[in-house]
């Protein structure tokens, strides 16, 4: 039984993973992008949604017009949350780092979540000449006015239910095919020069995501 658990730990050990494709990594930065961009659209909705009374009589337009500015604003983040990813495609290596890529990506949407979901009743009543006065009180008022448990467990949901959707994001972007070796697996990588080429175009489509505008 021994033998038999030795024989399959090394067969395991001896077939690598299989290296992933340009076009598998992009797809990867792609879905995992979408994917941050929902959770901030959501939490976003949420916000003017539960904060809706507060609008009073200010016109639908400029409603509009104010959460389209906070969509470009997400779109921002997910470039900055984005920027390991692109990077990435300079290396063969790097873009084989799945799993790294996955707790990146899962803390840093959870941090994000995280500070959507406190502005979700404190949003009302924060002046932000508080915090610079008296951070304090500030402090004070967001652990015995603001509902902690409940939004902790809305951020402990939200966070499992995003390390799973990378995980699955991982798992369907991954190349099909018999495992190879690590010489053939880097070998099946586009070139250098052809990912420094889609390096490129992919960091001004990324600049321009980031800025919201072509000038």
């Amino acid at each position: 039984m021994a033998n038999t658990d030795a024989l399959s730990h090394q067969r395991a050990a001896s077939r690598p993973l299989l290296q992933p494709t340009l076009k598998s990594h992009l797809a990867y930065t792609l879905l995992c992008g979408l994917v941050i961009m929902l959770m901030l659209s959501l939490v976003r909705l949420a916000l003017l949604l539960y904060n809706s009374d507060m609008i009073g009589d200010t016109p639908l337009s400029t409603v509009a017009e104010g959460f389209l500015n906070g969509l470009r604003f997400d779109l921002r983040v997910v470039v900055y949350l984005s920027i390991p990813l692109l990077l990435a495609i300079l290396s063969a290596r790097a873009m084989a780092a799945r799993g790294l890529f996955r707790v990146w990506l899962t803390l840093a949407s959870s941090v994000v979540m995280f500070l959507g979901l406190m502005e979700m009743d404190f949003y009302r009543d924060l002046v932000f000449q508080y915090v610079k006065e008296d951070p304090k009180t500030v402090l004070s008022m967001l652990w015995y006015g603001f509902p902690v448990v409940r939004y902790l467990l809305a951020w402990a949901f939200g966070t499992w239910v995003l390390s799973l959707l990378f995980k699955g994001i991982d798992r369907l972007t991954r190349p099909r095919g018999e495992y190879s070796s690590n010489v053939a697996g880097l070998r099946s990588v586009a070139p250098w020069y052809l990912r420094g080429a889609v390096f490129v175009v992919i960091l001004l489509v990324a600049v321009i995501a980031a800025r919201g505008t072509l000038r």
